[in-house]
């Protein structure tokens, strides 16, 4: 690896304390990476300085670069406006050093008041469409909705940091732009070392040029004896560009999703998404069936993705028609499967069954005979426009809403809650716990005194009872789902279990129902529980009865 003049340098070297032969900094050298590559850094200690630049090449001028260890132009990443002669505003995106180079990050450094700002070129932004995540972190999004990390920040004492990216992408990025990367090293290790002989090493070929000098210090230190490397090495790009920076390189590759049962062996038969499934295609309304898990990751990912009975959203990215049906499976077409990306494809292949319930009759009316149905199945989307209705009625009828506004997060889980996707307690604990804190909790117990007429500080679902009798409802009907959330919520999703949780379960008649089953019976019923006290509240103000004496 390393080259001398001095025949004894080599082995002077390989005596040296493991610190003082920098072989954690040669380890940073890698022209064909896979992992993570550091781009940029700036380590000082007392003992240490270790720092990276990077900048752009064209491929034609990598031999140019490879030609002395001494650093290129550092011209780049700042712009001024040079008033000599014919010089003009410099951008600092382009410098020349005999041969053209370009920006391609930094650490943008502001006067020690707040930590460096990481910045790439934004081309490299913008192929990958990376997204800052904060502190120096950059990730970006494939076509499947799915994050990948592209840039870790490591921040160090003093304002220093260590920058790395991921190589997969940096050598595409490269691929597409046709350019290489200089990475410039200069790292030096101060230590007190007696009786060695000035040591000079250098490693030279097409993609790596370092210069090791290992000698005595002089002056401006603390110790005696120091090493440094100093040079750059060349990060090489892929062999191919792809169209993005998702490309496979390949030509798309379509499962076969199971679409019958073979009635004489018994065996699954299955179907290509590719064959024939464009719209309009022999293949594209044949059904095919998952089990409900499929949609577990989607449901427990509200950033990213919405989830209905009917309809699953994947960001701006893509988006699924589906429905659950009698038997609770869920059922899409060959033909929209085949929209989805290949990647997404592969975790609804891993959950596909065989045929069992059909399709739904509002499903089958509604794709293939074309005609309008109203949806009255359980459904979170349900709910949530029942609850707003309420709010709505509430707020012409009595001049204020009847539920409290949400927080910022709780107002988030409540718009992504959907229906249970497996029939785990845990899952449904977690819905009741934000389905209660998001149409019980949030009541205004304030608006709910004054429309029951009392002073005393009840409850608000008591509040509410006593308002709706008021009013000539059924305060027994309407209010016993609530009851029933808020029962839920504080002897078992809340708290530990016992025999109050067991009463409450059995007083539903659910003690043989799956936990599943049970948020999904919940949510129909407090639904049709918001659904009838908006009725009763519009239908009651025609008579001019509102229960509140003052309006």
């Amino acid at each position: 690896m390393w080259t001398s003049d001095d025949a004894d340098a080599i082995a002077r070297y390989e005596v040296l304390p493991a610190a003082l032969r920098l072989q954690k900094y040669l380890r940073l050298v890698d022209p064909e990476p896979t992992g993570w590559v550091s781009v940029l850094r700036s380590d000082i200690s007392e003992d240490a300085h270790s720092t990276l630049t990077s900048v752009l090449i064209e491929p034609d001028f990598a031999s140019a670069a490879m030609d002395e260890a001494e650093w290129s132009c550092d011209d780049l990443g700042s712009s001024w406006n040079d008033q000599r002669g014919d010089g003009g505003f410099l951008e600092g995106l382009v410098a020349d050093d005999e041969y053209p180079m370009h920006f391609f990050g930094q650490a943008r450094e502001h006067h020690g008041l707040v930590a460096p700002t990481v910045e790439f070129t934004l081309s490299f932004v913008w192929w990958l469409g990376l997204v800052p995540t904060g502190d120096g972190q950059w990730s970006r999004i494939d076509k499947a909705g799915r994050s990948h990390d592209v840039v870790h920040t490591k921040r160090l004492e003093d304002n220093g940091y260590d920058v790395s990216v991921d190589a997969n992408y940096l050598r595409r990025y490269l691929a597409a732009r046709r350019m290489v990367l200089v990475i410039q090293h200069r790292h030096t290790v101060w230590a007190d070392l007696k009786d060695v002989e000035p040591i000079d090493l250098e490693i030279r070929n097409p993609v790596v040029t370092l210069e090791f000098r290992a000698t005595s210090a002089i002056g401006g230190t603390k110790r005696n004896f120091f090493a440094d490397l100093l040079g750059k090495h060349l990060v090489l790009p892929f062999d191919q560009a792809g169209s993005d920076p998702d490309d496979t390189f390949r030509a798309p590759r379509y499962q076969e999703f199971i679409t019958e049962v073979d009635r004489q062996t018994g065996q699954p038969i299955r179907t290509s998404c590719g064959d024939d499934t464009r719209e309009g295609g022999t293949h594209f309304l044949t059904p095919v069936f998952f089990d409900p898990d499929v949609l577990t990751r989607y449901r427990e990912d509200n950033t990213r993705y919405v989830l209905s009975r009917t309809r699953l959203w994947c960001l701006n990215l893509w988006g699924l028609d589906i429905d659950i049906n009698d038997e609770g499976l869920v059922q899409v077409w060959l033909g929209d499967m085949r929209r989805l990306p290949e990647s997404e494809r592969d975790h609804w292949f891993v959950h596909n069954v065989v045929p069992r319930g059909g399709v739904s009759e509002i499903r089958f009316r509604r794709d293939l005979l074309n005609q309008w149905v109203t949806d009255d199945r359980p459904d979170l989307q349900n709910l949530r426009r029942a609850k707003s209705r309420l709010n709505d009625i509430a707020r012409k009828v009595v001049g204020s809403d009847l539920f409290r506004p949400l927080g910022k997060h709780d107002r988030e889980a409540f718009e992504g809650l959907s229906l249970c996707t497996n029939a785990s307690v845990a899952q449904r604990d977690i819905s009741i716990l934000t389905l209660a804190k998001d149409v019980v909790e949030c009541l205004d117990v304030k608006l709910l005194r004054r429309l029951a007429g009392t002073t005393e500080p009840e409850p608000s679902l008591n509040c509410l009872q006593a308002w709706i009798t008021a009013l000539g409802g059924d305060a027994e009907e309407l209010c016993k789902p609530l009851r029933l959330l808020q029962d839920l919520r504080s002897t078992g999703s809340s708290h530990m279990k016992g025999s109050k949780y067991d009463g409450v379960i059995a007083s539903a008649g659910w003690v043989s129902t799956p936990p599943d089953k049970q948020f999904q019976q919940l949510v129909d019923d407090v639904t049709h529980a918001l659904q009838g006290l908006s009725n009763l509240i519009d239908s009651t103000t025609q008579l001019g009865q509102t229960g509140d004496d003052s309006l």
